[in-house]
């Protein structure tokens, strides 16, 4: 068989039809739960964050641009129970006109906290004269302070909403489809070109010519070794862990200080508290996975060669390791041999993405300190299997993962990607 083509004999299977009334009546189940269940999460985590964020930060820029203009305080106060806001009423002249005003800031919602807008109200009494901005082209409309504060971080709240109802219908639409259509999925768009091949004693052949991106000059292979690289290094996973740990927490600690604070004059807001619980659990768990990565660093770590620098279908390969340095607290190591595929479809307006594991196998499982330090194995690729692709909507990837149990601390997991080309 050429290296570049793979053929497929026609067999009678039994298949579920592509388009089939169970699978018809699955999707459209799952749209309306997801449209009722997750649409639901979405719309309040949208609605939360426009309200308290997005919506405030774009009239403040937008008052960036409005005149400014001499007032007078008419009246001050903060009202309300349990959560408080700022009412400040204003007088001011625009145009020879007179205009009443009652917005501090746009950044002005209700919330927890007496005694910050009581200093507010405070420095705005009855009688002083101040300024306030004005809408040139709607002079009703003005604004006393254009400044942000942290009101504005409120609205954060609505963003966990906001994902859970978006990964949750596309979870359930993708879950539903795949179940109903896993006979008669059709991948689009894929880098292969069908082809009817007549064979001797006229059995029809499908042949699939594969226009993967080799050439001959990327088989030419150069002589001697190669050090494998991870796909992740451990400090870029570390640090990409580590800010969003402190913006995650930075944000949730200033709620935090703001009950606190109520706490320790003996109020207590229980919707607003009750609301943070979820938050607070996801920071924990955010600096407990950081502390668990960052102790990771520590791990003595292999350098993984390979005796050539691609491996053909068929072909083998000397691959060595050796670590860093001398631990006895390493355990136990696995190195396995492993083919993935990815493939991206769409049905409808609908894009997917599945991954499938179409080769596996274990090459080392050891618990000897002399093979876990350092050794070597010869390792081949199934000639079976296919070569190493990448499309636009399809790809195959060949991986070295290795896998260390170190006694007390966090395990070592590292994946090294390897080359396999269709032939010498």
């Amino acid at each position: 068989m050429d290296d570049s083509e793979f053929s497929v004999v026609d067999s009678p299977r039994p298949a579920a039809p592509r388009g089939s009334l169970p699978g018809c009546l699955a999707f459209v189940l799952a749209v309306l739960v997801g449209s009722l269940l997750y649409g639901a999460f979405a719309s309040a985590g949208m609605f939360l964050l426009w309200r308290g964020t997005l919506g405030p930060i774009i009239q403040s820029a937008a008052a960036m641009t409005w005149e400014e203009v001499p007032c007078v305080i008419t009246s001050s106060r903060v009202v309300g129970k349990k959560t408080f806001e700022i009412e400040i009423e204003y007088q001011y002249e625009f145009k020879g006109e007179t205009y009443k005003g009652n917005r501090y800031s746009f950044f002005n919602q209700k919330s927890a906290g007496r005694r910050l807008k009581m200093q507010i109200v405070q420095q705005h009494r009855v009688g002083l004269e101040t300024v306030c901005y004005v809408n040139p082209l709607k002079p009703e409309e003005s604004v006393l302070s254009r400044r942000w504060n942290l009101n504005l971080l409120w609205g954060l709240v609505g963003i966990p909403f906001l994902m859970v109802g978006v990964i949750g219908f596309r979870g359930m639409i993708r879950y539903h489809k795949r179940k109903a259509n896993a006979s008669g999925r059709q991948q689009e768009d894929i880098s292969t070109s069908p082809e009817i091949r007549d064979e001797p004693g006229g059995v029809p052949t499908l042949v699939e010519v594969s226009q993967s991106d080799f050439t001959d000059e990327d088989l030419q292979e150069e002589p001697g070794p190669v050090i494998l690289k991870p796909t992740t290094s451990r400090l870029a996973a570390f640090g990409g862990l580590l800010v969003v740990t402190v913006f995650w927490n930075g944000v949730i600690s200033i709620f935090l200080m703001s009950c606190m604070k109520d706490w320790m004059q003996g109020k207590w807001n229980w919707l607003p508290e009750l609301i943070l619980i979820p938050f607070t659990l996801i920071g924990i768990g955010l600096i407990f996975a950081t502390i668990h990565n960052f102790l990771g660093l520590f791990n003595p770590f292999p350098t993984v060669t390979l005796s050539r620098q691609m491996i053909p279908l068929g072909g083998q390969a000397t691959l060595s390791w050796e670590f860093n340095r001398v631990s006895t607290a390493l355990r136990k190591i696995t190195i396995t041999l492993r083919g993935m595929e990815w493939a991206k479809y769409r049905r409808g307006t609908t894009t997917s993405i599945d991954t499938s594991v179409f080769h596996e196998q274990v090459l080392v499982d050891s618990i000897e300190p002399t093979t876990i330090q350092s050794g070597e194995i010869e390792i081949e690729v199934p000639t079976d299997t296919m070569h190493s692709l990448t499309a636009s909507n399809n790809a195959i990837k060949w991986q070295i993962h290795f896998t260390a149990e170190v006694a007390r601390w966090p395990d070592l997991k590292a994946e090294f990607p390897i080359r396999v080309v269709p032939h010498e």
